[in-house]
């Protein structure tokens, strides 16, 4: 089966900007991709939610109040991420 290069490229360009991928296990992996996501995105997300909702308010929109309660309950999810994933693997542990 002839593969395409493009894929070969794709999948070399990942191994070097990423080299926890080509030496960590699946353990250590899915770690970095956790810390990752809980320590960066979450928090941006939320930070980006909180500013929409605060637009759609400044803007005059019927829904705005349900917006901002619901930027701020995302916002308390997103900020608080890592205590409650704390809490979780502490409990399971």
């Amino acid at each position: 089966m002839k593969r395409k290069p493009s894929l070969v490229i794709i999948f070399f360009a990942l191994f070097f900007l990423f080299p926890t991928i080509g030496y960590g296990d699946v353990h250590t992996t899915l770690e970095s991709i956790q810390r990752e996501l809980i320590g960066k995105l979450l928090p941006l997300a939320a930070t980006l939610g909180l500013v929409a909702a605060g637009f759609s308010f400044v803007m005059g929109h019927e829904n705005a109040r349900k917006h901002l309660q619901v930027a701020i309950f995302g916002a308390i999810i997103g900020f608080g991420a890592p205590h409650i994933m704390r809490l979780i693997q502490s409990l399971v542990h």
